[in-house]
């Protein structure tokens, strides 16, 4: 008897000690609005190449995972417009609950940096589409005040990095006051790689050249668009915002269209005739694809009717021009004159349109 007590002692410690050390990390969530659906859990970082589709049932959802390390940093896409991080953390479970009308204010508990990141979001003004400066101090300054957090990256990306035009020396600045354990991450070092491309391709700088191949193999050089403003513009097939972005381009393509040889030949002959006569500016349109599926993108190409010229290495994110422009999102244009010099980045919707009216429309 006394011997089958000790035994049991010692298993039921072993039990104890087995739990604790578990590598498995747990997710229990509820966001009303979600009905039946399937959202998406995305690595970061070193976890970069896992995908997981959770599936959700009446609002409700779990997963679990075992994982190497103690904190795992994840992005859970709810839809194609918006995603939350979750921090994995190994042997706790995570509570998530919220609703599809606020899904950048979830309540995340389970763990100290998901907690953190809950706590700091409901000090932050409603969500806008553009951050304000209330928003943008806010986040600057807990990331001064707290530069071991795992959430700066989280902050810095999404108020600093995603938008039209990145303050890159705030950008560097924020880097280096954070802890160098954050600053040797994949994403942080990717960030300075990002950071020194860009640099080159600021607004008045010339444009890097390039040849792609064009929907017919045909190599085409960023050389050919000579004497002309070109908006460059990088898209995918598989998204729903770039397809709607190309509706707009096609509207842009339709009012500004290029120039037939005869209408050129007649512009020069008239130039020669009086000096004093200048052409009007012609605008080219320029289409860089991520696709990788060969396929698929032509078939849009077609079924889409777009009529400007399209480029793809088939190399997706990895393209060298997609690295060479520093581009981090899509769609995303890029205007220049009709020297190769960057007139503006990351410029659409009614700016873009405004923006082609000035130096397109002729002059009354």
């Amino acid at each position: 008897m006394k011997q089958n007590l000790i035994l049991l002692i010692i298993l039921s410690a072993c039990f104890a000690g087995c739990k604790n050390e578990t590598r498995l990390a747990e997710i229990k969530g509820e966001i009303k609005g979600l009905a039946s659906d399937t959202i998406y859990l995305y690595g970061d970082d070193e976890y970069t190449g896992f995908i997981e589709p959770i599936v959700v049932t009446n609002n409700k959802f779990s997963y679990s995972r075992d994982i190497d390390t103690t904190i795992v940093q994840t992005r859970l896409f709810i839809n194609d417009e918006n995603q939350y991080p979750i921090y994995l953390e190994r042997g706790k479970t995570i509570q998530i609950k919220g609703d599809t009308a606020t899904l950048q204010r979830l309540e995340v508990k389970g763990t100290v940096t998901n907690e953190a990141l809950t706590a700091f979001n409901k000090t932050l003004p409603p969500p806008a589409a553009i951050a304000d400066t209330l928003t943008l101090r806010l986040v600057g300054e807990y990331i001064h005040q707290n530069q071991k957090s795992l959430i700066n990256l989280y902050l810095l990306d999404k108020y600093f990095v995603q938008t039209s035009s990145p303050d890159l020396p705030k950008i560097k600045e924020l880097i280096k006051i954070m802890d160098g354990a954050l600053q040797d991450t994949p994403y942080a070092e990717q960030l300075i790689a990002w950071i020194e491309e860009s640099e080159k391709t600021e607004v008045e700088k010339i444009v890097p050249s390039f040849t792609l191949p064009n929907a017919e193999g045909k190599k085409i050089s960023r050389s050919e668009f000579r004497d002309q403003y070109l908006l460059i513009t990088f898209w995918a097939t598989w998204s729903d915002s770039c397809r709607a972005h190309n509706d707009q381009l096609k509207k842009i393509y339709k009012t500004y269209p290029p120039k037939t040889q005869k209408e050129k030949d007649k512009e020069k002959a008239k130039e020669k005739k009086d000096r004093t006569y200048k052409a009007p500016p012609e605008l080219a349109i320029l289409g860089i694809s991520l696709d990788m599926d060969k396929t698929a993108w032509k078939e849009t190409i077609k079924q889409d009717t777009l009529k400007w010229e399209q480029l793809n290495d088939l190399s997706g994110w990895g393209s060298t021009v997609v690295k060479q422009y520093a581009i981090d999102q899509i769609p995303y244009n890029i205007l220049t004159d009709n020297r190769g010099r960057i007139i503006a980045r990351g410029i659409k919707g009614k700016e873009l349109e405004a923006k082609l009216d000035s130096l397109l429309k002729p002059k009354k």
